[in-house]
């Protein structure tokens, strides 16, 4: 990128030609930021409100076994960690291209002014927890999946799927805040687009194949996220089509359970297509575009902030379609508790799916 014998009053006139070349103006820059924080503590505010009433909700159903409740509150708790480690770190996402053909990602902390250390575990650990946000939508259509065609989730699958949960995460976000930990000249000549975001000396990341000593890791992190993202679809796609398949072929189910099959089926297939639209699709372009030149700078700033609203949608689509929710944030409940159970809640599902 620049060369570390130069002199520096050279180093500055490099950096100010870069900072020209791949930052926006000071005070779109600056308005940038602040959008993207209010953005952030929005949808926080929505994610916390909504997760709070959703768990409560949850919790007094009587008809959902307390594993299920268990695992759907610790879901939970992951995406309001994530909203709040959005706010906290309030990362921007910015696509980096120089006149050296230097081409990569640079992630800034725009967020709540903290000592350096700190500012940057609280961007790494957000880049942790939007990761396993990509992970959970498969988890729940596996977990399904096993529920319904197959004999139930036992022991060994949930260590199976913990232990490659944590083994992907490790690879994937791990290596990646690896691969951009910042370097001296790093420091030197991006610092200055970063202060333009923040306003002040802060902390953030690079990952470019060109950087040297951590380009094999980049290309590790890129292809482990790209075979993620595209496995992920996979997996929700076959358990989807698994999933109606074996329902259709039971001719033995009751209509009642088949409508409440159906509404279950109505929650994963919305959830599946705001995964995609809020997450997975942002990532292509804002994380992984960068990285290889086909991201443009201000699309890239602007689809980003698509990330925080996935927990508030997938929680939006729960309440609006778990009858159960539904009816106690109501109040308004005029059927029999039992023919609102959920096909995957009940203890006698496995003898009637077979």
């Amino acid at each position: 990128m620049s060369d570390p014998g130069k002199p520096d009053s050279e180093l500055i006139k490099e950096k100010r030609r870069y900072l020209e070349l791949n930052g926006p103006s000071l005070e779109v820059a600056k308005r940038t930021a602040e959008i993207t924080w209010w953005n952030n503590v929005g949808a926080c505010f929505l994610s916390i409100v909504m997760c709070i009433v959703a768990n409560y909700a949850i919790m007094k159903v009587k008809t959902i076994s307390t594993y299920m409740k268990a695992v759907y509150i610790f879901f939970k708790g992951l995406e309001v960690a994530f909203n709040i480690f959005f706010v906290i770190a309030c990362p921007i996402f910015v696509a980096v291209e120089t006149s050296d053909n230097f081409l990569g990602l640079m992630i800034v902390n725009c967020g709540i002014k903290l000592p350096s250390t700190l500012s940057m575990i609280s961007l790494m650990l957000s880049i942790f927890l939007l990761t396993q946000l990509i992970f959970m939508p498969p988890i729940v259509y596996w977990i399904r999946y096993h529920q319904i065609c197959r004999k139930g989730v036992r022991l060994p699958h949930v260590l199976t799927m913990t232990g490659l949960n944590i083994f992907l995460l490790i690879l994937s976000a791990g290596v990646f805040c690896y691969a951009s930990s910042t370097t001296i000249e790093d420091i030197i000549v991006l610092s200055g687009i970063a202060v333009s975001f923040a306003s002040h000396e802060t902390v953030f990341l690079v990952l470019s194949y060109d950087k040297i000593g951590s380009s094999m890791s980049a290309y590790v992190s890129s292809v482990t996220y790209f075979l993620i993202l595209v496995f992920a679809v996979v997996i929700m796609g076959f358990s989807h089509l698994e999933i109606n398949k074996k329902i259709r072929s039971n001719v033995n189910m009751s209509e009642n359970l088949k409508k409440m099959q159906r509404r279950a089926n109505r929650i994963l297939t919305s959830q599946f297509a705001l995964t995609i639209f809020f997450i997975q699709l942002p990532f292509f372009y804002s994380v992984l575009g960068p990285v290889v030149g086909v991201s443009e700078k201000l699309a890239t700033y602007l689809v980003s902030i698509l990330f925080v609203w996935g927990p508030v949608a997938n929680t939006l689509t729960l309440v609006a379609f778990k009858t159960q929710i539904r009816q106690w944030i109501c109040s308004c409940s005029t059927e029999p508790e039992s023919t609102e159970m959920n096909v995957v809640d009940r203890s006698n599902m496995k003898s009637e799916m077979r």
